[in-house]
Parts: C-alpha cells; sequence; structure tokens
C-alpha cells in the first residue's frame, strides 16, 4: 500500500520515511516474539525528529489508534503543540495552565474531553501528578505513547511507572543521545534501538553543516564531583571555577577572534556566571542577554526571535538551550563550561548544527559552517561532536566501548583529532594534517601538544591509535565505574572481560581475594558467588568518589 508521507506542509525525507518504517518493522517484530515493544529510536540533534513523531500520530490517527507524546518541561511542551499545528496533526494539551503557555488556538486545553483527543501533548511533570498519582485524568487508552529526550530521567518514577503499566503498549524513546548520565544503554524496558540517520548522511543531505572548532582552554576539574544521577559536573563546585573575571574576559576576547560576529549561544556553569557573561559582553557594547529556567517562556521566544533576526547578538544561557531550541540562525556556540557527561556535549554542540539560508543570516545567504569555541577541552574529552557512533542497548556497555567494537568488526578505525598550534583550531584527520583555517601544516599526527591553557586555537577532526593499557589499569576503572553507579563485584568483573577481550582469572592484576574486605567476608564463611553479589561500593568503598584515599588495603 502506499503511504502519503505528506504532514501538513511538510513532506519526510527519505531518511525520515526509513525510519518510520524501521520502527513499524521493530513494533512487528516484537510482538510476533511476545516481547514489550518498547523501542529507541536514536537520531542526532537536527534531524528532524519531531516531524517524524508528528507523522506517528498522524498515521496512528488513520488506523483509529490513540497517541500521546510527553516531554519534560513547559517550554518544549508548548514548542511542540506549535510544531504539530503546523504539521496539521489536532491534538489536546494536558499541562497545568497550558492556555496560557500556548499561544495558538489550533489545541484543546479541556482535561475533560482529551479522552475523545485522537493525539494529545502532555508535560511529563502533570502526567506523572493527574495521571499516574492522582488518577483525576482518566479514560485516555493510550496505543502508542512517545517520549522526546527520554534518556533524561528514563529510570525516574514517571517513566518507569509509564514503562511498567504498558507492557503491552508501543512505547517510542526519541533522543539523539540514548545513554545514561554514565555512558552506558538505557537497558530494560526497551527490546530495541534504532539508530535512524548518520551525521555522514545528514552533511551529504545539506540538512546539517560541518562544525568548525576551536580550543581547548584547560580550566582545571580536579578535585570537582561527579553527580551520581546526571553524570556531570556537581553544579556549585563547577561554577566556582568558571565564574572569575578573567575567564569571563577570555570568552569575550576569544569570541571576537574566532566568533565572526555570528549569532551566538553561550553555555555557562551556572546561573551567576551566566549573567556574568552577559553582563561583560553588553559592557563592551555588544548586544547581549541571560536566560535561565525562571526566564518566562513568552520572553524566550522574543530573545531566540532577535537573536534569528540579528538585533539580538548573545544569549548566555544555564540550563534551558541544551535541549529542543532550534535556531537555525544561529552560528557559533560557545562552551564556557567543562562537561563531563557525553550526553550532555552532543546536545549541547548539537544546538549550532542547523543548516540555514535565510535574509536574517549574515546579510543573507547560507550558513557554511558552525563555530564551537570550547574553553572547557570538551572536545579533547569526548571526541569530535559529529563523530558517528553506535549506541548499546545493554545497561552493562559504555557507549565508547562498543563504538569501538562496532568499527572494529566493520574493519574501520577511530578518526583521530587534531590541534593546530598555531592557531588553535581542531579538526579530524580525515582531511589530512593542514589546518583548515590558517594552513599550517603539521608535521606529526602523533600525540596531542601540551596546552598552556592561554588563547584557544582550531581543532582538527582525527583520533589516535589506541594506546594498550595494562589489566590493572582496566580493572581499577571497572572497578570505579561500578562503585560509583550501584553494580555488583560480578557486574565489575563482566565490565572488565568485555573492555580486556581476556578471562578475568588470567588478567594481570592484584588478585581479588587479596583485599581485606573481600577476605573478610570469606573468613565468615561466605561462598565466592556470594562475595560476587555484594555492591563495590561496600565491598571496596575507597572506589566511590570522595569515599576515601582512593586505595583499599591489600594483603600481599
Amino acid at each position: 500500500m502506499d503511504v502519503d508521507y505528506s504532514v501538513g506542509p511538510y513532506s519526510l525525507y527519505d531518511y525520515q520515511r526509513r525510519m518510520y518504517h524501521e520502527i513499524r518493522d521493530a513494533v512487528s517484530e516484537l510482538k510476533s516474539r511476545k516481547k514489550s515493544p518498547h523501542i529507541i529510536v536514536q537520531a542526532p540533534c537536527a534531524s528532524g525528529k519531531t516531524i517524524v513523531q508528528a507523522f506517528v500520530a498522524k498515521q496512528a490517527g488513520l488506523r483509529g489508534k490513540k497517541f500521546m507524546f510527553i516531554v519534560a518541561g513547559r517550554s518544549l511542551v508548548s514548542q511542540t503543540s506549535e510544531e504539530f499545528m503546523e504539521c496539521g496533526v489536532p491534538h489536546g494539551v494536558l499541562m497545568a495552565g497550558s492556555q496560557k503557555a500556548i499561544e495558538h488556538d489550533f489545541a484543546s486545553h479541556n482535561t475533560k474531553s482529551l479522552s475523545s483527543c485522537q493525539s494529545i501533548i502532555a508535560s511529563r511533570e502533570t502526567y506523572g501528578s493527574r495521571v499516574l498519582n492522582r488518577k483525576i485524568v482518566d479514560g485516555l487508552n493510550l496505543d502508542v505513547i512517545c517520549v522526546d529526550e527520554g534518556h533524561n530521567g528514563c529510570s525516574g518514577t514517571v517513566y518507569r511507572k509509564i514503562f511498567d503499566e504498558n507492557p503491552d503498549k508501543v512505547i517510542l524513546l526519541f533522543t539523539a543521545t540514548p545513554i545514561r548520565g554514565n555512558g552506558y544503554g538505557l537497558g530494560p524496558p526497551f527490546q530495541k534501538v534504532i539508530h535512524g540517520v548518520t551525521h555522514e548522511e545528514l552533511l551529504a543531505g545539506g540538512f546539517i553543516v560541518p562544525p568548525v572548532c576551536f580550543g581547548p582552554k584547560v580550566v582545571d576539574m580536579k578535585g570537582v564531583h561527579i553527580d551520581k544521577k546526571t553524570g556531570d559536573y556537581v553544579q556549585s563546585e563547577a561554577e566556582a571555577r568558571w565564574n572569575t573575571d578573567e575567564l569571563v574576559g577570555d570568552l569575550l576576547r576569544d569570541w571576537r577572534k574566532y566568533g565572526e560576529d555570528r549569532p551566538t549561544v553561550v553555555f555557562a556553569q551556572g546561573v551567576e556566571h551566566s549573567k556574568h557573561i552577559a553582563a561583560n559582553f553588553s559592557g563592551h557594547g555588544i548586544a547581549a542577554v541571560h536566560i535561565d529556567a525562571n526566564t518566562d517562556i513568552s520572553e524566550r521566544k522574543r530573545y531566540y526571535d532577535e537573536l534569528a533576526r540579528g538585533s539580538l547578538k548573545i544569549i548566555s544561557n544555564y540550563g534551558v538551550m541544551a535541549y529542543g531550541v532550534n535556531v537555525r540562525e544561529v552560528g557559533c556556540c560557545v562552551l564556557a563550561r567543562a562537561m563531563a557527561s557525553l550526553s550532555v556535549f552532543l546536545q549541547t554542540t548539537g544546538r549550532v548544527f542547523r543548516s540555514c539560508k535565510s535574509v536574517y543570516w549574515m546579510n543573507g545567504g547560507a550558513k557554511p559552517d558552525a563555530r564551537i569555541i570550547d574553553h572547557g577541552a570538551n572536545i579533547k574529552k569526548h571526541g569530535w561532536p559529529q563523530a558517528d557512533r553506535w549506541w548499546p542497548l545493554d545497561d552493562e556497555v559504555f557507549v565508547d566501548d562498543f563504538t569501538k567494537q562496532k568499527l572494529e568488526e566493520d574493519g574501520k578505525k577511530e578518526i583521530p583529532l587534531l590541534h593546530c598550534v598555531k592557531c588553535g583550531a581542531e579538526w579530524q584527520a580525515t582531511t589530512g594534517n593542514i589546518c583548515p583555517n590558517c594552513g599550517y601544516k603539521k608535521q606529526s599526527l602523533g600525540k596531542a601538544p601540551e596546552f598552556d591553557g592561554q588563547e584557544l586555537g582550531r581543532i582538527k577532526k582525527s583520533a589516535a591509535k589506541p594506546v594498550p593499557r595494562d589489566d590493572q589499569k582496566v580493572w581499577n576503572q571497572c572497578l570505579g565505574q561500578c562503585a560509583n553507579t550501584g553494580r555488583s563485584l560480578s557486574q565489575a568483573i563482566r565490565i572488565f572481560e568485555r573492555k580486556s577481550r581476556k578471562s578475568f582469572s588470567k588478567a594481570d592484576i592484584i588478585p581479588i581475594t587479596n583485599y581485606e574486605s573481600v577476605k573478610k567476608e570469606l573468613d565468615a564463611g561466605k561462598e565466592w558467588k556470594q562475595v560476587c553479589k555484594i555492591a563495590v561500593s561496600k565491598l571496596l568503598p575507597n572506589f566511590v568518589r570522595g569515599g576515601g584515599d582512593g586505595s583499599d588495603k591489600v594483603l600481599f
């Protein structure tokens, strides 16, 4: 049967059509195997996921199925409702005070009439309160549930209840980064990951522009703790490192040098840091504002419009522009923060990748590239922002390990990153060892130079061949990961065997039975299998961040 791929004034691109059919095939396969049709749909930032979601809603309606789209935060509910309106998909809205937040009249806000709506856009918070907890909204009888950016809080109470109470319903989690804060797969209840489209394909089709990167300016983050819930640095500690007059002044200097006077979004380390940045730019005659979670939605929209039109040059923000903000005219992204989380890094840099042909873009024309000024050495830590990764389903598999494995299976290698010692640019080695920014020829593709922490330079795309690691170092890393994520000793052993590709019994490490705490458990009469079930954090507490001096007593 021929499918009408139109949705309002839009028509799905080839890769979006492929994505839709892969979703349908996956649902059919899982149902035939009597598995829960809970599926992760991964696609990079700027790939048009909302259009695909609107098309899924349309197709569900044509088949008499009820659809709900759950997003986190009032601004994203408002934005999604407007996009569904543009796509011609009638819908109800489930969000406290939705009539004040949504300016068009295309949506239904009457809670009592939601049961008759074919499609519903819901706030995660309101859904959890009114449907799951207080149960004052019922009769929804949903068939398809889409969760937007559900990697944020997929293990939380609301999403967990949704998954548990709808084992037979189709649940689609759309995200560019389907991993937990610690870099591991999302795991149950999901049964399959669909890789929708690659950065390479989006670049070839002109849907996104390539990044031009500069950095890094190294800010010492040693001693800053990691938030176990988010996988990122503890905000208050990180902001204290970044919010200084010297560093804020460096942002202005390097933006003038590399930003080309483009519409720019700055990602700060905290609210006060963001205000400091905006005030510094404004004080030097550059139109700049600060926004955060307390900024009214209508005010944010006005600023986004002014940024697109060029009357505003800088928006400095904390915590509000990393997800779901689509301002095509943004041509420069300043990373004024360090990011321990790969997910946060990719979502943040993704705000600047959208291609743009607009009369407002720098006096007309097309955006040639995306400038990323990285003051936090994030590219050095996480790799090229448009590198295509393989995303694991298993919650005991680390994304970098999984990507490396898949590349090896395909006979490919990681592409090294290069740094220009002359201008500071960064780039991938696929384009050779000549700096695309200043033309300087790098003499060697070997070890990256040490940086003096002063002025930035452009980064080239490239990736060094993995350096062999000794077994003890890998084992310590596995213990550290498991100690800080609530995993057991047996899980640490399995992760070690996957990483090292050798049997744990043959590993060249200090025998685990030499640790005093392990020996005590065995001496108390516990069997080895019982000891392996104990959490690493309990058994070896010094491997917990901040839990000790980093070494447990070993009996040699």
